[in-house]
């Protein structure tokens, strides 16, 4: 599952995948958070 949010000036991803550990990680960019989204999930 992954979630998008934006906090104050930066965009903050969150990758949470069955039988792992969360992931998440901040950009400046909502495309560059999506796309690095994208690549962990899969």
């Amino acid at each position: 599952m992954t979630t998008v949010r934006k906090l104050r000036s930066k965009w903050w991803a969150q990758v949470r995948v069955k039988g792992h550990k969360p992931q998440a990680k901040s950009f400046t960019l909502k495309s560059d958070a999506l796309a690095w989204a994208r690549l962990v999930d899969a």
